[in-house]
């Protein structure tokens, strides 16, 4: 088809605006006598005002949308430590158990091992808790620990407040429940925060914990739940004659699974999105 004009003559046509129809945001030329008229700047501040614009560092806006937790670190200078009764376990051993000098032994024992097999199959799965709790020296964090005294030279010894919950019982009275048995206080003196991990148990060992669920495990035979737990500012404690209780530093956990197991070794880690407030 031949078209009409010559190179140098500007056809005469239809303008259509391809903008009406693609939906895409055009500039408008400038009239000949270089102004817009009235409709085309409100068209445009109309433009500017829905433009997204790409900030200059994402990490800024990455820090204004994160949600960061506080909590407040005492002095370990303003907590006392008294001592009371033992243990259950140093008071009142079973048969099974006045073969060992330490709760620790015993839980490395395949005496412990048909112990828990036997309540799985009563009860079915275990459920436990563990409390991380928080003090500052020379403001550094640092964990309270529990040991038993017959336990000190024995690796992964140490451990957490907590324990095993009852039947129906909910993870936050069971574990101010068992703050309370190991350390004093009352329930309402415990204040349970947000949960850090969970840890599966495969087997009847003890010992073993992921914090997922193994490929082989078809169903965990123990569940324990971490939950950092806010100190009073100042308190007084009674710990168990047969236990000792520690301040380690987090660089002294950090990676030493060896020392103290998995589930404290990982509380640096999960701890670290948190923010400290030293009294």
């Amino acid at each position: 088809m031949e078209e009409s004009g010559t190179p140098n003559e500007p056809h005469e046509s239809l303008v259509v605006d391809e903008s009406a129809l693609s939906g895409e945001v055009l500039e408008t030329s400038p009239h000949e006598n270089g102004t817009r008229n009235e409709n085309d700047n409100e068209h445009h501040k109309e433009s500017d005002a829905n433009a997204f614009e790409y900030p200059d560092d994402p990490l800024d806006t990455a820090l204004q949308i994160s949600v960061q937790t506080t909590f407040n670190l005492s002095d370990l200078n303003y907590y006392t430590f008294g001592t009371k009764d033992p243990t259950s376990f140093a008071a009142r051993k079973t048969a099974a158990e006045s073969a060992f000098k330490s709760k620790h032994e015993y839980k490395l024992s395949t005496e412990y091992s048909q112990h828990l097999k036997t309540r799985y199959a009563e009860r079915g799965m275990r459920r436990s808790v563990a409390a991380v709790l928080l003090v500052h020296e020379h403001r550094f964090p640092h964990v309270l620990l529990l040991q038993e005294h017959a336990a000190v030279s024995m690796p992964g010894s140490w451990a957490l407040p907590g324990g095993r919950l009852r039947p129906g019982e909910s993870d936050a009275d069971g574990l101010q429940r068992k703050l309370c048995s190991r350390l004093g206080g009352t329930p309402e003196s415990w204040d349970i925060g947000e949960q850090l991990s969970c840890w599966h148990s495969p087997d009847f060992s003890g010992v073993h914990r992921y914090p997922y669920m193994p490929p082989h495990c078809t169903a965990p035979k123990e569940i324990l739940n971490v939950y950092i737990t806010r100190l009073p500012e100042r308190s007084a404690f009674s710990i168990p004659k047969d236990l000792q209780i520690l301040a380690v530093p987090l660089f002294e956990l950090y990676q030493r699974s060896d020392i103290y197991g998995a589930v404290i070794a990982s509380i640096p880690a999960s701890i670290s999105a948190f923010h400290c407030n030293f009294l």
